[in-house]
């Protein structure tokens, strides 16, 4: 696949096959199988998966059946998610969130700050930022709930079809491309580029972007180089703490910022579908 068949709809498939978050990367191969590196808390299960989402301290995936699995830290339950079918699932830095096949969210793990108290449905989609979410109901508009400190949660007027949370501050795409962020905007993160975009996606003090070319543009902290965003055409990107992820449109997977942990140690491979 190229850039020139690059849409919002495969943009946002290809978004559920790869995840950063903390210390962590985690990404579907071509068969299904899933990959982990960097502080990734322990190995992943074995079987086909059609979404992954990398949490704080642990890993949330969606199985082929619409079930969920999750491995890594178990300090707040965030390992015992919800039964039933699923149609996307997202994971926090303690707490989980999926969408059921009926459009409402299920949510588990910490609740310290009312992240697993989600509003009434039916909603399109759902993510999980460090300790809030952010979903979008069927109108189009924005409902966040959750950690408040910074005004994350105080969603804005009109339509979208992306959002994303990230530490303490939220970015979104509105229908017609462009970006809108708000909460913390100590560093710049809050402050995005014009343009027409494909996806986002929210670190802890940066943010990330795909533009309708297949390109990348980040902004915020760049004080591990995780601003500096390779050329080339892309598929899907990702922000972690400190880093970010991509894939590329022959489906191999890069990384750039902070490798503490060897979160930028991307493995080799094929993740396309």
């Amino acid at each position: 696949m190229t850039s020139a068949a690059l849409t919002r709809e495969n943009a946002a498939l290809h978004a559920k096959r790869l995840g950063a978050r903390t210390f962590h990367n985690v990404a579907i191969r071509d068969d299904g199988s899933v990959a982990c590196w960097g502080d990734s808390g322990g190995d992943p299960p074995s079987g086909e998966f059609v979404a992954v989402s990398a949490g704080g301290f642990f890993i949330a995936a969606l199985r082929e059946d619409g079930s969920i699995a999750c491995w890594g830290s178990d300090s707040h339950g965030q390992e015992d998610p919800p039964s039933g079918k699923f149609s996307a699932v997202s994971a926090g830095r303690f707490h989980g969130v999926a969408l059921r096949e009926d459009g409402s969210i299920a949510c588990w793990g910490d609740n310290d700050f009312g992240q697993c108290e989600s509003p009434t449905g039916p909603f399109l989609a759902v993510n999980a930022g460090a300790l809030h979410n952010i979903a979008i109901q069927q109108d189009g508009s924005i409902a966040c709930w959750g950690y408040y400190v910074e005004g994350q949660c105080d969603s804005p007027p009109g339509q979208f079809f992306a959002a994303r949370g990230g530490e303490h501050h939220s970015v979104a795409l509105r229908n017609d491309g462009a970006i809108l962020c708000w909460g913390d905007n100590e560093f710049g993160q809050c402050e995005p580029p014009t343009g027409q975009f494909l996806a986002i996606d929210a670190g802890q003090f940066h943010s990330i972007a795909l533009r309708e070319d297949g390109s990348i543009a980040c902004w915020g902290s760049n004080e591990f180089g995780q601003c500096e965003p390779p050329t080339g055409q892309f598929l899907a990107i990702g922000a972690g703490h400190e880093h970010c992820i991509a894939l590329r449109d022959d489906g191999e997977i890069i990384c750039w910022g902070k490798n503490q942990y060897g979160q930028c140690n991307a493995p080799q491979g094929r993740f396309l579908p």
